[in-house]
C-alpha cells in the first residue's frame, strides 16, 4: 500500500487547520478508506477533538482523567520521531477512533508539548552536519515512511510557524500540501510568505536531500491548493467579501506555484483532481454557527459526523428550512466533495 501524505500548513493561526483535518480524515474514513491523522501541532487540539473529551473533568489529573490515561496509552509523535533519530524500537500504538453509527474507524498519532524540545534538538542536528547527524536526518525519511505504509491517507496538521524543523520536514516530504487559509488580511499575508518560507526550508536541508549518490530526506511534496475556512454565505452564494478575498489570495498562491513549479501541481492537474474548482482554491467551508460549534463540542465529533437529529431546532419549521441544516448541509456537501476528489491522486 502507498500512502498519500498530506500535510496542512499555513503559518497564520486560527485558520482551521485542525478543523480541516478532523472533517477530512472522518471523510476518508467514511468512503472506506485507511485513514491515519498526524498531530503536529504541540498544542494538541487535533488530538483532544479525535479524542472527543467532552466534558472538564476528563482533563486535569484526577481520577476521572481519560486525557492522561491516553496520552499515557497511546505513542505520541514525539517518541516516534526520537526513537528513528536515536534507533530505537519503534512500536506504535495508534489512538483509534470509532463511531459505531457509521462503522468509521481511524487512527490518531497523538501530538505532544514535547515536540518544542525535539525542534530544538534537530536544529541541533542540522547544524552539526557530520557523517553521524547526517546520518540521523537521513533516518527520519525511512522512519516515517514505516509509520505510513499501512495506510490510503496520512493526514498531517502542523503547527502555525514557519520556523518549526519539524513543521519544515513534514511539508517538504508529504506528497502533497495543503493551505487552509480563512477570509482575512493576516492570512493573505501568510500566504504571500509561503515563497520565503519555502525556499528558506529547501535550502536548510539542502546538504540533507537524497540523490543518486547520498541517503537523507525524499524533499518531494506538491503544493495542491488552498481550502477556505469560515467563508461567509449570502443566499445561495458567498458573499461578496468571501469572493474578493478568494480572487486576491489566489493571486498570491499562483505567484507561488510560478516561483516553485516543481513544487506545485499544474493547472491541469488541479482541474483533473478538483474538477468543480478553479486553480487554486479546492474550496470553502461556510462558516457554521457557535450553536453547531458547541454541539461539536459537547458530544466529541466533526461536524460532518453530525446528523440531522443533532441539529438545533429553534423554531416551528422542519430542520430543513433552519439555518443549521442549510449551514450543516453545506459543509457535508463541501466535505465530501473535497474527499472524493482526494481520491483521484
Amino acid at each position: 500500500m502507498s500512502a498519500k501524505v498530506i500535510s496542512f500548513f499555513n503559518h497564520k493561526g486560527g485558520v482551521g487547520k485542525t478543523t480541516t483535518v478532523h472533517n477530512i480524515g472522518y471523510g476518508l474514513a467514511r468512503l472506506g478508506k485507511k485513514v491515519l491523522l498526524v498531530d503536529a501541532d504541540p498544542q494538541m487540539n487535533l488530538t483532544a477533538a479525535v479524542y472527543g473529551l467532552s466534558t472538564d473533568s476528563y482533563y486535569g489529573n484526577g481520577e476521572e482523567s481519560k486525557w492522561q490515561e491516553y496520552n499515557e496509552k497511546y505513542t505520541s509523535l514525539y517518541s516516534c520521531l526520537w526513537n528513528i533519530i536515536t534507533k530505537e524500537p519503534n512500536e506504535v500504538a495508534y489512538y483509534q477512533y470509532s463511531n459505531p453509527k457509521e462503522n468509521i474507524t481511524f487512527d490518531l498519532l497523538r501530538g505532544s508539548i514535547e515536540l518544542n524540545s525535539l525542534d530544538a534538538d534537530i536544529m541541533g542536528i542540522i547544524k552539526s552536519n557530520n557523517n553521524i547527524t547526517n546520518d540521523q536526518i537521513a533516518l527520519l525519511g525511512g522512519g516515517l515512511n514505516k509509520i505510513y505504509k499501512d495506510y490510503d491517507f496520512v493526514l498531517i496538521d502542523q503547527s502555525p510557524s514557519a520556523a518549526s524543523i519539524i513543521n519544515a520536514i513534514f511539508a517538504l516530504t508529504s506528497n502533497y500540501v495543503i493551505v487552509p487559509s480563512t477570509p482575512t488580511f493576516f492570512c493573505l499575508q501568510a500566504v504571500n510568505n509561503l515563497i520565503d518560507i519555502w525556499t528558506q526550508w529547501h535550502k536548510l536541508f539542502s546538504l540533507h536531500q537524497s540523490t543518486v549518490n547520498t541517503k537523507g530526506l525524499d524533499l518531494h511534496s506538491k503544493f495542491l491548493g488552498v481550502v477556505i475556512q469560515q467563508g461567509k454565505k449570502f443566499k445561495d452564494g458567498n458573499a461578496k467579501h468571501t469572493e474578493e478575498w478568494k480572487a486576491i489570495v489566489n493571486d498570491g498562491i499562483k505567484k507561488f506555484t510560478q516561483s516553485q513549479l516543481s513544487k506545485s501541481i499544474t493547472e491541469s492537474e488541479f482541474r483533473r483532481i478538483f474538477s468543480e474548482s478553479n486553480p487554486y482554491i479546492i474550496a470553502t467551508y461556510n462558516h457554521f454557527t457557535d450553536n453547531l460549534r458547541a454541539i461539536c463540542d459537547k458530544q466529541g465529533l466533526p461536524i460532518v459526523a453530525l446528523t440531522e437529529e443533532d441539529l438545533p431546532i429553534f423554531s416551528a419549521k422542519k430542520a430543513k428550512d433552519d439555518r443549521y441544516f442549510k449551514s450543516w448541509e453545506s459543509i457535508q456537501k463541501i466535505n465530501k466533495y473535497i474527499c472524493e476528489s482526494l481520491l483521484k491522486l
